[in-house]
């Protein structure tokens, strides 16, 4: 009940879309959506709560506003709510907001716009639409390039953006933008605090991000259709502080120090401990190709990153003396995915409105240490049937084997898994 009445604010809202709706201009633009989805999973328990009978904790509301006050300037933000499993727990935030100014540059050519706020960045080829259900066929996206959880780190960020456009006769269109910025990380709950309590803070007072910075490419090719993108994000000292309770000779991840601090095999410590995420890297490249009724689409994916665990413990023989431990941590992860996208446009109503998506995507975890390696193998299809212009409805299956998206079946000897995936869900927009 509690939770029902926390969303009553934004649902009001959008139950009176007609009415605000009414309101567009040239110069101001209200939409929105809500969805409500069913998830439940057999073998792995995806975001925490999907096995044991499923969950319907997969929704989304959102309500938009674009205005252009004056010429060549166009401002807009976007509230978000949605539920992912653990994650989101319907909190309203904000999804972008930000202001953009046309540059005028004289020439049809070149098209410049500078972008302050929270901006989409525009990574892959998907994220600049992953906040609007309709736009795809499939509940979620492949896994090999888009991470559920992670969505509001890949789709925008905070501080400021260039776009340059390129338009030729012979080449097709081009658009280059970069960016650089940072993001509002909480220490209290989200993925990105999960992955810090996995590293070593369990109990975190801070997470602070130095630097966010990266951009695309993008090249809508001569042949009608095809467009192609590479794009990359670099994030640079990504710091949680915090404490951590360890067991010496069990889950120390640190090199035993000198007998004066006290630290024997066995003993149980709680010391303030840091995690420093000096470098992370992600990149993609990808392409999609639309013909008659046909997608396809194809996208490889390399993560990166460089990780630096501090701990500091008092001397036993002097308390006034500490020793400072430390240790690093590296990985990396590669993921693709290949999909075909059909829709029955060509036959009578109401099957023009169906469109069906299949889909495999892997992941690989090479680890550089000697952490044993995890992998993720997946297939799905994707059914989806918009049963007015505003009202559509999927439904998605995923058969799924590897240990690398386990949550939490207990697989001590990192032995292939198999496990599968049905989410049913529905939009409304407006």
């Amino acid at each position: 009940m509690a939770r029902l009445i926390s969303r009553l604010p934004l649902v009001a809202l959008l139950a009176s879309s007609t009415a605000v709706y009414a309101a567009d201009s040239s110069n101001l633009q209200i939409h929105g959506f809500a969805s409500q989805g069913y998830l439940t999973t057999t073998g792995n328990n995806i975001f925490g709560r999907s096995m044991g009978g499923g969950t319907f904790e997969l929704n989304e509301f959102a309500l938009n506003a674009t205005a252009t006050p004056i010429e060549r300037l166009r401002i807009g933000v976007q509230v978000l709510a949605y539920d992912l499993g653990k994650y989101g727990n319907d909190k309203p935030q904000i999804d972008w907001a930000f202001g953009q100014y046309q540059v005028p540059t004289g020439d049809d050519t070149y098209d410049l716009t500078l972008v302050a706020g929270r901006f989409k960045a525009g990574l892959a080829l998907y994220n600049d639409f992953r906040d609007l259900d309709m736009t795809r066929t499939s509940v979620f996206l492949p896994a090999g390039v888009y991470s559920a959880v992670f969505r509001d780190v890949f789709i925008a960020t905070n501080g400021f953006q260039a776009n340059l456009g390129i338009n030729t006769e012979s080449l097709g269109s081009f658009e280059l933008s970069a960016f650089v910025g940072t993001q509002n990380i909480s220490p209290d709950d989200g993925p990105i605090a999960d992955a810090f309590k996995t590293a070593g803070v369990r109990e975190l007072t801070s997470i602070n991000l130095k630097r966010s910075d990266g951009g695309f490419l993008a090249w809508n090719t001569p042949l009608d259709g095809l467009k192609a993108k590479a794009s990359a994000m670099h994030a640079s000292h990504m710091r949680a502080e915090g404490r951590n309770r360890y067991v010496v000779g069990q889950n120390f991840p640190f090199p035993v120090p000198a007998p004066a601090t006290g630290l024997v095999i066995g003993s149980v410590v709680d010391l303030p401990v840091n995690v420093d995420l000096i470098d992370y890297f992600d990149g993609t490249v990808g392409a999609e190709y639309q013909v008659g009724n046909w997608t396809l689409a194809s996208e490889y994916s390399n993560t990166y990153y460089k990780a630096e665990i501090e701990a500091t413990i008092p001397d036993m023989t002097n308390p006034s003396t500490t020793t400072l431990l430390k240790t690093n941590s590296y990985s990396r992860m590669v993921g693709a995915y290949g999909s075909l996208n059909y829709q029955l446009a060509d036959l009578p109503n109401p099957l023009n409105r169906f469109q069906v998506m299949g889909a495999f995507n892997w992941i690989h975890d090479q680890q550089i240490e000697d952490a044993a390696k995890s992998f993720h193998r997946g297939a799905i299809l994707a059914v989806r049937y918009d049963v007015t212009e505003h009202f559509l409805v999927k439904v998605e299956f995923q058969l799924n084997r590897g240990t690398l998206l386990i949550d939490s079946m207990d697989n001590p000897e990192g032995e292939s898994l198999y496990w599968n995936v049905f989410a049913l869900k529905t939009t409304f927009d407006f």
